[in-house]
């Protein structure tokens, strides 16, 4: 699975109760982190140097909404997303799926695993999840072990305890 390599790139940072960075393209989101390692190792793999100044207007408008998000648990608009970063068929589709996971609600790996049509790939989810380009836009703090627990998230569970407190769901 590849796809072309966004032309011109822009770095955003948002600086709410959680520090995150945003990467987006002209039209569209590529990745957002909550650490400037991996955003810089994100930002080498497309090889383009990325812009700060004049980025486009969704993004700003993007940024907004996410500190709002962390601030006050308000749902947001869901903008273009880009793939690039996405690295298998069967990653896509669980990360279709956690997309679909709406606000305020939880699923276990296991749920996500069985709408992908594989039933014992729990794990495989996990490690799709664990790779999730784009939190936030992806929920995957939304999705938690099959009893309940939180467990996996690229950013600790501290985050994603926090990411779920907000969505009232903890």
């Amino acid at each position: 699975m590849t796809l072309p390599k966004p032309l011109t790139i822009f770095l955003l940072s948002g600086h709410s109760t959680i520090p995150y960075h945003m990467l987006c393209s002209e039209d569209a989101v590529l990745a957002i982190s909550f650490s400037c390692d991996e955003i810089d190792q994100k930002i080498r793999v497309t090889g383009v140097n990325p812009q700060s100044e004049d980025p486009p207007g969704f993004s700003l408008c993007l940024i907004s909404e996410i500190d709002a998000y962390l601030k006050h648990g308000t749902e947001f608009q869901i903008p273009p997303i880009n793939v690039f970063f996405v690295k298998s068929g069967f990653m896509l589709q669980a990360l279709f799926w956690t997309w679909l996971i709406p606000f305020g609600s939880v699923v276990s790996y296991g749920d996500i695993a069985n709408w992908c049509g594989k039933p014992k790939a729990a794990r495989a989810v996990g490690g799709a999840l664990h790779n999730n380009p784009i939190p936030f836009l992806i929920p995957c703090h939304r999705v938690i072990g099959k009893d309940g627990h939180l467990t996996g998230f690229s950013a600790g569970i501290k985050i994603k305890r926090h990411l779920l407190s907000v969505e009232k769901r903890i």
